[in-house]
């Protein structure tokens, strides 16, 4: 029984120094890849970074604007049948769900511009995820999360 272990291991230890030999040899490859290649300059970093960072804000603004979208649905929702809490309930998911797309994204890039869309966007999304949501305090809150929205698009055009 000792025998068939100890061959299992042995087998088991070549198999993975066999492996790390080829990674090794692969990465070996790619670094020789990387001396031959082109060495970019300052010039064409650049241009990739600006080029980078307008698609970035065309993102960022194609976010906001579902994330408005998504806001402006739950005043709708509020307006056609406040009494239905299933509908604020689901719309207030989405909402949570659009802006988790691009969060990360607005807090990294303009970290005051999110401290202040959050002081109203995360009530918001509480309360409409409430058991029984308030329909008044959810307004208000929709009221002053669409205007820090617009504000913060007008400053990404």
């Amino acid at each position: 029984m000792k025998k068939i272990f100890y061959l299992i291991l042995l087998s088991l230890a070549l198999v993975i120094a066999a492996c790390n030999g080829e990674e090794e040899e692969q990465q070996g490859q790619e670094n020789n890849n990387n001396a031959e290649g082109t060495v970019q300059t300052e010039e064409q970093t650049k241009e990739e970074n600006a080029y980078t960072k307008e698609s970035a804000d065309g993102d960022l603004s194609k976010g906001i604007e579902e994330v408005q979208t998504s806001v402006e649905d739950l005043n709708g929702i509020i307006e056609e049948s406040p009494d239905v809490a299933e509908g604020i309930q689901s719309e207030g998911k989405k909402l949570e769900e659009k802006w988790g797309a691009i969060e990360d994204q607005v807090e990294e890039e303009y970290p005051d511009d999110y401290e202040n869309i959050e002081q109203s966007l995360y009530p918001l999304i509480y309360e409409a995820q409430a058991v029984e949501p308030d329909t008044d305090t959810i307004q208000g809150l929709i009221e002053d999360t669409q205007e820090k929205l617009d504000n913060f698009l007008v400053k990404l055009e």
